[in-house]
């Protein structure tokens, strides 16, 4: 049995906030013979700056393996508009 390669992390980091993204396949809800892939994404906020952040509206870039890209908009995260002092963490 070979040894389990982690999940890939993706992260960056804009104005002292760091954004890190965990993808996870989900193989319950997948269909791969339907070619339906179903992902989750756990997303942790950390303020490494000095000012106080709110965050009020997100954007992502998905892309997948096959370089199909997808942009997400909206407000807040998750339905909520955490705001972060110094050193606070949103996941």
């Amino acid at each position: 049995m070979g040894r389990r390669v982690p999940p890939p992390q993706y992260e960056h980091v804009t104005d002292g906030v760091r954004i890190r993204v965990r993808p996870k396949f989900m193989h319950d809800e997948s269909e791969p013979a339907r070619a339906r892939f179903m992902w989750s994404y756990t997303v942790d906020v950390e303020n490494e700056s000095e000012q106080t952040w709110t965050i009020v509206r997100r954007h992502w870039r998905i892309v997948d393996a096959e370089g199909r890209r997808q942009e997400v908009d909206g407000d807040g995260v998750i339905g909520q508009t955490p705001t972060l002092g110094p050193g606070e963490r949103f996941s």
